[in-house]
């Protein structure tokens, strides 16, 4: 609920999984736009840390236990950026 979309990203909201573990929540989401990779990495290096993630990697954070990672793909002729939330 509080992960920033982008603009120009559209969320996929049939490629979801979202489920919680005893270890923690599990999220996986994915978004998809005309974009570029490199405006998609700047836009969440920048906000994300203001949310409180903690920068461990070009997009990695790590918040109160948790973990998420980005990773984008070409995709229909724009960028596929997968969001994935998993215990620390």
């Amino acid at each position: 609920a509080d992960m920033p979309l982008f603009d120009g990203l559209v969320a996929n909201t049939e490629s979801g999984v979202n489920f919680d573990t005893p270890a923690g929540r599990i999220i996986e989401a994915t978004a998809e736009g005309r974009v570029t990779r490199d405006s998609v990495t700047r836009f969440y290096q920048s906000t994300l840390p203001q949310l409180g993630w903690v920068r461990i990697g070009a997009l990695a954070f790590e918040r109160e236990g948790e973990r998420l990672t980005l990773s984008m793909r070409d995709s229909n002729g724009g960028l596929a950026v997968h969001f994935k939330l998993t215990p620390k």
